[in-house]
C-alpha cells in the first residue's frame, strides 16, 4: 500500500508534538485532552488513508490516554515510556513504509507494528480495568447540585452508572437545576443538603461566576462548561471553583473524580487551617525551624535544675511540654522515649533538684572529713578534733588527753565521713531528698514516681508542607537590604485608591516594589494570589519585579498564568537554597 506523502507529513507532525506530551505531566488535565486530541488526528487521518494497521494500533494507545483521564490508571515513568514508545513505533512504522515506497518494495513488505508494544498496551488496560476506581471505593456518597439549563452532561453522567465508571457514580447522587433562581432556593433551603456544587459559568438568568463566587465560601464547587478558553479558567478559579470541567469526553470522563475530590480537598482544608494556626505560635515555629536545620537534627527532653531566686510575684517559664503535644497531635514531630526520669509524686514535674540530709535530725548542714576512733576509750570525732592547737603532726584525745601515735594500735581512721552540725551525728553518707521547683514538695527516692523522657525528630512526610509555610525570610531580607531595599514591616502593598496583599515579602528601593509569594498546593489559593499580585502590579505607579516560590510541580495552567503575568518561578528543594536564588535574580 502506497502511503500519500500529505498523510505521512501530518502524521509525523502529529507524532512530533506528541512524543513531548508523552513525557510530560500526565496527571494534568489539560495534558491528557491535548495528548487526546493528538492522538484522535491520528486515528481519523490513517482510517481515511485506509492505513487500518496505525489505526488500530493508536485506538489501543487512546484507551490509554482514555484510562488516565478517567484515573483508573495511575500515571507513573513506566506508562510515561510506553506511551513515548508508541508513538514513536508509529513514527517508524510510517517511515519505514516511505522507505520501502522509495525502493518499490510491495505492500507485504511493509515493517509491522511491533507486536510487543500491543501487548504492553493491552498489558496496562487490563491493569487498569482490574482496578475498579478502587481508590474511590473508600469515600462515602455525595451529593451534588448541577447547576445547567444543559442536560447533556447529566444524561452522560448517567450511561456511565453501567459503564467501567459505575463504581463512582453509584456514590455520587446529583440533583439537576437548570438556573441560578432555582439553585438558590435549594441552597438555602433546610430540607435539602448538598456536599459539592457543579455550575456552569454561563447560566440562562445571570453569569455562573456570580453564583460560583456567592457560594464558594460554604461548598467546595466545580465549574463546567464547553469553553477552554485559558481566560475562562482564570476568571472560574478567581470566583473560587476548586476546579474546571470542559464539556467534552475527557471532562465528562474526569467529572466524577474531580466532584469527589472536591470534598475531600474542602475536608482537608479545614484541617489544614487547624494547623496553619498550630504554625502561627512563635514556640512551635521555633522547634521546627531548629528541626528543619538538617535530616539529623533531634530535641532530647531534658531536666537540668539551675540555681534561682523564687519571687511569688514573678510565675516560673512554662516547659515546652504543651508545644511539643500539639505538633506531635499535628503530625509535625514524632517522638521516641529517651529514658526514665523521677518525677514528683505530687504533681509528675521532672523539674526537681537533689539535697542532702542529715538521717537523724533532717538538717542540711554537715561537714565532710576523716573520722578518728580512740581504740582505748572508744571516742570519735572529725580529725581536725584530734589536731591540739592546729597541729596536724600529733594526734591527742580530747577524752582522755591521751596521744595516738600508732594508726590501727592506739586509733582507727574512716576516711570521707560526714558529722552533722546540728545533732553532731556521724554517719558514712548523708540521705538524698529532692525538693520539686513546682510544687515544692520534699520527698525521699524511694517515694518518687517515674516518667519517661522523650526525643523529637521532624516528620519527614511533612518537609514539603513545613517549607512551604515556614520558609525563612530573614536572609532574605538581610541581603536585600545589603543592596539598598527598605524592607516593608506591612504584607501588602498600599496604592492610592486601595491596598493589596496578603504577600509573603515586600521591599522598595527608589521605584522598584519586589515582591515574593510562596505558592503551596491548593490551586484556588495559588490563583487566587497570583491574580492579586498582577492586579497590583496594573495598579500601582512603580515597576514591580514579582517572585513565586514553590516547593511543588505547579499545574501547568498555574505556570501559564505566572508566565502571563511575568512573574519568576523559584522552584526550591530546600529552604536553604532561598537565597541564593534569589541573589541570581537581585
Amino acid at each position: 500500500m502506497t502511503l500519500s506523502s500529505e498523510y505521512k507529513k501530518q502524521v509525523l507532525a502529529v507524532v512530533d508534538g506528541s512524543v513531548g506530551l508523552a513525557g510530560g505531566l500526565l496527571n494534568e488535565r489539560h495534558v491528557l485532552e491535548k495528548l487526546g486530541q493528538q492522538i484522535t488526528r491520528i486515528i481519523s487521518a490513517s482510517r481515511i488513508e485506509g492505513d487500518e494497521e496505525v489505526a488500530s494500533f493508536a485506538m489501543h494507545v487512546n484507551n490509554v490516554v482514555v484510562a488516565l483521564a478517567s484515573g483508573r490508571l495511575v500515571p507513573d515513568e513506566n506508562i510515561r515510556s510506553l506511551l513515548r514508545e508508541s508513538f514513536l513505533e508509529i513514527r517508524r512504522s510510517t517511515q519505514d513504509n516511505d522507505d520501502n515506497n522509495n525502493n518499490n518494495n510491495t505492500s507485504s513488505n511493509r515493517t509491522q507494528i511491533d507486536p510487543a508494544i500491543i501487548n504492553k498496551l493491552k498489558s496496562v488496560l487490563t491493569a487498569a480495568a482490574n482496578t475498579s476506581e478502587k481508590d474511590f471505593i473508600f469515600l462515602s456518597s455525595i451529593d451534588v447540585l448541577y447547576i445547567d439549563a444543559d442536560d447533556f452532561v447529566y444524561k452522560s453522567l448517567a450511561k456511565r452508572a453501567t459503564d467501567s465508571m459505575a463504581t463512582i457514580m453509584k456514590m455520587t447522587s446529583i440533583k439537576l437545576v437548570s438556573n441560578a433562581s432555582e439553585a438558590r432556593q435549594l441552597l438555602f433551603s433546610s430540607q435539602e443538603k448538598f456536599d459539592v456544587i457543579l455550575c456552569e459559568t454561563d447560566l440562562p438568568d445571570e453569569s455562573g461566576l456570580e453564583l460560583i463566587k456567592e457560594f464558594s465560601s460554604r461548598y467546595p464547587v466545580v465549574a463546567i462548561s464547553a469553553s477552554d478558553d485559558p481566560r475562562s479558567i482564570q476568571l472560574a478559579m478567581k470566583a473560587g471553583a476548586t476546579d474546571y470541567i470542559v464539556k467534552n469526553e475527557t471532562g465528562i470522563r474526569m467529572l466524577p473524580r474531580s466532584l469527589h475530590t472536591a470534598v475531600v480537598e474542602r475536608q482537608k482544608r479545614g484541617q489544614k487551617t487547624q494547623k496553619d494556626e498550630i504554625l502561627k505560635d512563635p514556640r512551635a515555629a521555633k522547634v521546627l525551624n531548629y528541626l528543619m536545620v538538617s535530616e539529623d537534627s533531634v530535641i532530647e527532653q531534658t531536666v537540668e535544675p539551675s540555681s534561682y531566686y523564687k519571687m511569688q510575684v514573678l510565675e516560673p517559664e512554662r516547659d515546652f511540654s504543651d508545644t511539643f503535644a500539639t505538633l506531635e497531635r499535628a503530625g509535625y514531630v514524632t517522638k521516641s522515649s529517651k529514658r526514665l526520669a523521677l518525677c514528683c509524686p505530687r504533681c509528675r514535674s521532672a523539674n526537681l533538684v537533689s539535697y542532702f540530709v542529715c538521717a537523724n535530725c533532717n538538717k542540711s548542714d554537715f561537714i565532710k572529713g576523716d573520722v578518728i576512733e580512740h581504740n582505748r576509750c572508744g571516742y570519735n570525732d572529725m580529725e581536725f578534733a584530734f589536731q591540739k592547737n592546729d597541729s596536724k603532726e600529733h594526734l591527742f584525745c580530747p577524752k582522755c588527753n591521751k596521744e595516738l601515735k600508732l594508726i590501727g594500735v592506739d586509733y582507727l581512721r574512716t576516711e570521707a565521713a560526714y558529722k552533722c552540725k546540728e545533732c553532731s551525728n556521724i554517719f558514712p553518707a548523708p540521705e538524698q531528698r529532692f525538693v520539686c521547683h513546682d510544687c515544692d514538695n520534699s520527698f525521699r527516692l524511694s517515694e518518687g514516681g517515674w516518667k519517661s523522657m522523650y526525643m523529637y525528630r521532624l516528620n519527614s512526610a511533612k518537609v514539603q508542607e513545613l517549607n512551604q509555610k515556614t520558609l525563612p525570610l530573614q536572609s532574605v531580607e538581610e541581603y536585600l537590604s545589603s543592596k539598598g531595599f527598605r524592607i516593608s514591616l506591612e504584607d501588602y502593598v498600599d496604592s492610592k485608591l486601595q491596598k493589596f496583599g496578603q504577600f509573603d515579602l515586600v521591599a522598595y528601593k527608589e521605584n522598584t516594589i519586589f515582591v515574593m509569594i510562596i505558592l503551596g498546593d491548593d490551586i484556588e489559593l495559588n490563583h487566587s494570589r497570583i491574580i492579586e499580585l498582577d492586579t497590583m502590579s496594573r495598579a500601582v505607579g512603580s515597576r514591580v519585579t514579582a517572585y513565586a516560590i514553590t516547593f511543588t510541580d505547579l499545574r501547568q495552567v498555574t505556570r501559564d498564568l505566572l508566565s502571563k503575568f511575568g512573574i519568576i518561578v523559584i522552584q526550591l528543594k530546600r529552604p536553604d537554597q532561598l537565597l541564593s536564588k534569589i541573589q541570581e535574580y537581585v
